[in-house]
């Protein structure tokens, strides 16, 4: 199956923590969650949901990795091979009142 990498976060980071684009996961056999905190001196928080429920208008979702510090310039990666339907990035500044930007990407094959 041919893969797909998307863009689910790229900008700024609120000072709580606020939900990427959710990628479709299903029928993949292979996932890479990608971040990189991309602000100069800035820290972020990142946490990975997943959900089995991708066709519910409020999926039930399951925390896998919750709060990860990311320092300024720092990339994040994890790899899932269990059956989701969707996932999602849920990002937010290390410090109130702080800005941190970051990249991130779902990447399936």
């Amino acid at each position: 199956m041919q893969g797909k990498k998307e863009l689910v976060i790229s900008g700024n980071v609120a000072n709580t923590f606020t939900d990427s684009v959710k990628a479709t996961i299903l029928n993949y056999e292979k996932t890479l969650f990608y971040i990189k905190n991309t602000h100069a001196s800035n820290a972020l928080k990142y946490s990975i949901m997943l959900s089995p429920d991708g066709n519910l208008v409020s999926p039930t979702w399951h925390i896998i990795l919750s709060g990860v510090s990311l320092t300024a310039g720092v990339e994040g990666k994890h790899k899932l091979s269990d059956p989701w339907d969707v996932a999602k990035f849920q990002t937010m500044n290390n410090a109130s009142g702080t800005v941190a930007t970051c990249v991130a990407y779902i990447n399936r094959k």
